[in-house]
């Protein structure tokens, strides 16, 4: 049983489930975990994840089961307590009583397996007093989160496990299965990183680095190793957070030094990455139609910058500036303006837009983040463009949602044009209807 729960405790660091408004598991949740573990036992799995979350080994942290990490010695009292619970619930026994039947459950004998009725005839004859009324067959039948024990399916015979002596010995339980090993705040980090980015870890890899792997990996499989993949594309959406992907890099690093080179050659072009527009604090992007027309723009003294080294004419207004003036003086000093595009702003404030690229010439791979609300009450939404042609192509707007293994497209797709980009929101509703934005 151990190897059954350590298997589904590494799994949900990677595919945590969550509740219906009902209170029951989601079956969408039980499918993929199921999946993940080769098993079609999906009322299994949900029962193994109701014990592990009344012993402690799991919690619900933002609506999602968490595994929490291991703490044997706490884990070891909390199942102590728990017996001493069912115990004085059967009737209000004296302390003297309930310490005797502990010990006669001590004295059992553990790893083989028994006939249930022995076992409960035995407690009965060793007992004295009002002991001889303990509802002892209960304690083995009813309580399957105690998770130190196993019934064969008849339910006619039982095995203790050596940690059910352990727990009542109050000594440091001792678990077969070797992931538990892990659980060791010792323990070493260790494992294998191939240069496609699979990740291999051993069972007694320490378990404090599973809840830092889910952020950048997907899980492929629990077995006699743990099997992740990188997650290339939740690293590319880290953008221009330099200060997670050094972590991430030493993370992996913690597991193997050197990294591969293609791994190594991936976070180089991610920290070379630059972010090279913020239209939250640009008031104002302009296209010159003459390029040469930048030292008279210059000479006004308002403040811009131009982020393509190829593209000069492409220039952005800081947030400083007065927009209208700045086009006002354009205007008098016969400077051509051949487009100029507002920040998107949904609603009234700061425009939620950020901007990054990968440092090509080509300059693909660039993408625009786009955080918006329809009205002040409604959830923000947050979608992603990627301009996959030059910047006067069409910009593909795909919605998506932030999932644990990264980010999840939409089914739907959006192209939108750069006239329509200079005034979304000013857009009729025939075209928005058109468009498909009325969808988002």
């Amino acid at each position: 049983m151990d190897q059954q729960i350590w298997r589904l405790w590494t799994t949900l660091h990677f595919l945590p489930p969550a509740y219906t408004q009902q209170g029951n598991l989601r079956k969408d949740d039980l499918r993929k975990i199921a999946a993940a573990l080769n098993s079609s036992e999906y009322a299994g799995i949900e029962a193994l994840i109701i014990s592990m979350q009344k012993c402690g080994l799991l919690r619900v942290d933002e609506g999602l089961i968490r595994p929490v990490t291991i703490n044997w010695s706490a884990w070891s009292e909390r199942m102590r307590s728990a017996i001493y619970e069912i115990i004085h619930g059967w009737e209000r026994w004296s302390k003297a009583e309930e310490h005797t039947a502990m010990s006669l459950l001590a004295a059992l004998p553990v790893d083989c397996w028994l006939t249930l009725d022995e076992v409960v005839d035995w407690l009965r004859l060793q007992s004295d007093g009002s002991l001889v009324r303990a509802h002892w067959l209960s304690l083995f039948t009813e309580h399957p989160s105690l998770a130190l024990h196993d019934l064969s399916t008849s339910r006619q015979a039982i095995r203790l496990l050596p940690q059910f002596s352990a727990v009542l010995n109050q000594q440091p339980p001792l678990f077969s299965a070797p992931g538990w090993h892990g659980a060791d705040a010792t323990a070493r980090i260790h494992g294998y990183i191939s240069a496609a980015g699979e990740i291999l870890l051993p069972p007694d890899c320490r378990h404090g680095v599973l809840t830092r792997l889910a952020q950048v990996c997907t899980m492929k499989s629990v077995e006699q190793m743990i099997t992740l993949q990188l997650d290339q594309t939740a690293l590319q959406r880290m953008g221009s957070d330099k200060a997670a992907l050094r972590e991430t890099r030493e993370l992996l690093e913690s597991v193997q030094s050197p990294l591969p080179q293609p791994i190594a050659y991936l976070f180089d072009q991610l920290l070379a990455q630059q972010a090279i527009a913020s239209v939250a604090a640009t008031s104002l992007v302009v296209v010159l139609n003459d390029p040469s027309a930048i030292h008279r723009l210059q000479k006004t003294g308002f403040p811009f910058s131009q982020p393509f080294g190829d593209k000069p004419e492409l220039l952005l207004l800081d947030t400083s500036a007065d927009a209208l003036a700045f086009i006002r003086t354009c205007a008098e000093s016969g400077i051509m303006l051949e487009t100029l595009i507002k920040p998107v702003q949904w609603i009234s404030g700061t425009a939620s837009i950020k901007a990054w690229m990968e440092m090509h010439a080509d300059r693909t791979g660039r993408w625009l983040e786009i955080c918006y609300q329809k009205a002040r009450s409604s959830k923000p939404k947050q979608l992603f463009a990627c301009i996959t042609d030059d910047y006067y192509g069409k910009i593909e707007v795909r919605p998506t949602r932030r999932s644990k293994q990264g980010y999840l497209w939409g089914n739907s797709i959006l192209a939108l044009e750069p006239r329509h980009l200079l005034r979304l929101r000013q857009l009729e509703a025939d075209e928005i209807t058109e468009l498909g934005l009325d969808h988002l």
